[in-house]
């Protein structure tokens, strides 16, 4: 099956507004597995910036705010190209679930599968190649929206590359983090998983920041607050980058952590104790899970002082799931 798209070519014309579907697959329906796409390129050169939401299906603010910058942005004021790729992950937002259960024989999720497989991998794992292949190895730079999705909810932060990375990423990243304008910032250090994004591009030797913005557990109007955010910040990046005009203004202070996941051992009714940016001390409770006779079968410690930055915002949880994103401050 033949695919036309070729981002160098649209590149190359300078002063345009382009928007489509790289096709993958075609289902038995006849409908296609794909990756939407926004792009418009500067008049003036400059960076490739590669904006990304909804490689979870769930996580939907940041592919709103990425279309709504593509949809506002004046190719005649833009140096370089915005590259935006709102909804990777299709299948899943179709049906508002963090992966595409129906698709793949096993479940996949597409954040663990990073650079993916073109030719032995699921479907799943052949668009996060046909996505790596396509955008990633074209882009300058990288921001990848992430969120609370249907069960989480998440104080809007912004990652920068771990210490590991050589120091001009590292600085380069951080400086960006930063100015993308939330107050929480999270060295990504300390990951439980690989076949991540920010892995890969790391890898690459491809700047790349996350922001983790909100879920889809918020109530409005604070998803419209989410929403905003996320645009401010797609924003913020591109002004620092110089790709448009505009002065950053940094916040005075920041809540920078290293971040781990807190997990429960069993399922049950979720009760937390405390809420995002609470400060926490080391051996307190900070959440309970009930059984259906109301008796208390489990608890989340925190194992140092900390904040919080994230939790679990569904009535009921699952044996082993997150109960919280818990930071120790750096």
């Amino acid at each position: 099956m033949s695919n036309s798209f070729n981002l160098d070519e649209i590149l190359k014309k300078k002063g345009t507004k382009t928007k489509g579907y790289l096709d993958i697959a075609a289902k038995p329906d006849g409908s296609m597995i794909r990756i939407p796409y926004m792009i418009v390129v500067g008049m003036q050169d400059g960076p490739v910036f590669l904006g990304e939401g909804g490689i979870h299906g769930d996580e939907v603010e940041g592919g709103e705010a990425l279309a709504i910058v593509a949809n506002a942005l004046d190719p005649k004021e833009l140096r370089g190209s915005f590259v935006a790729v709102p909804h990777l992950n299709l299948e899943a937002f179709n049906i508002g679930k963090r992966a595409a259960g129906s698709i793949d024989y096993t479940v996949a999720d597409m954040n663990r599968l990073m650079p993916g497989d073109a030719v032995d991998g699921k479907i799943t794992s052949r668009v996060a190649a046909a996505y790596v292949e396509n955008f990633v190895k074209k882009a300058s730079i990288i921001l990848s929206f992430h969120g609370g999705g249907n069960t989480l909810f998440l104080e809007p932060l912004c990652s920068y590359c771990s210490p590991a990375a050589d120091q001009k990423t590292y600085e380069f990243t951080y400086d960006l983090a930063k100015a993308f304008g939330v107050k929480v910032l999270w060295r990504h250090e300390r990951i439980p998983f690989g076949g991540t994004l920010t892995t890969i591009a790391e890898k690459m030797n491809i700047p790349c920041i996350l922001a983790e913005i909100g879920g889809n557990s918020c109530a409005y109007p604070l998803k419209n607050t989410m929403r905003e955010i996320s645009v401010n910040g797609i924003y913020n990046v591109l002004k620092r980058l110089k790709m448009i005009d505009g002065e950053v203004k940094f916040l005075d202070s920041y809540v920078d952590a290293s971040i781990e996941y807190l997990h429960t051992t069993h399922g049950g009714i979720f009760r937390a104790k405390k809420t995002v940016l609470d400060d926490c001390k080391k051996g307190e409770v900070i959440s309970e899970v009930y059984n259906v006779f109301g008796e208390k079968i489990d608890e989340c410690v925190a194992p140092y002082d900390g904040v919080v930055i994230g939790l679990w915002t569904a009535s009921v949880i699952q044996p082993g799931d997150w109960t919280f994103l818990y930071g120790k401050r750096v």
